[in-house]
């Protein structure tokens, strides 16, 4: 049996299925970056999740150590040393907007013509996201689906 078929088994015991989508699309990245192989070492980890903080941002670097965490205690059997990466802060701390900015906004997705977006800026604003937080965003972090 070869390390994707045990990955595949051991996580076929998921229940989530949303788990389970998550860790095989990191696994895969990380066997294209660390070649499919028998054994893997915690360096092949290491490069892969230096890899990893400079093609994704956020809480999904945690998903990506966490996912090698499981892969090497579950498939590999081995005790990964490595520290969870620490959460970027911003130096400069985003205000929210005012009731009236948020009434504005939800009153102006009235006239966007495109579905997506309009439901976009409706939820964010709904939900109180800020405006630095909506200026960071790149189409890439939006997943629509």
């Amino acid at each position: 049996m070869d390390i994707i078929e045990k990955v595949e088994q051991r996580l076929s015991l998921y229940a989530s299925k949303p788990t389970v989508l998550s860790r095989k699309s990191i696994l895969s990245q990380f066997f294209l970056h660390a070649g499919e192989k028998e054994d893997y070492t915690e360096d092949d980890a290491i490069s892969f999740l230096n890899w990893a903080k400079n093609h994704y941002k956020g809480t999904s670097i945690n998903h990506v150590y966490a996912s090698l965490r499981w892969f090497y205690r579950q498939v590999l059997k081995k005790d990964l040393q490595l520290k969870p990466p620490e959460p970027d802060y911003d130096s400069i701390e985003a205000v929210p907007l005012s009731r009236k900015d948020v009434i504005r906004l939800i009153l102006a997705t009235k006239f966007i013509d495109d579905p997506m977006i309009r439901t976009f800026v409706a939820l964010s604003t709904i939900y109180g996201a800020r405006r630095k937080e909506m200026a960071d965003l790149t189409p890439e972090d939006v997943d629509i689906e």
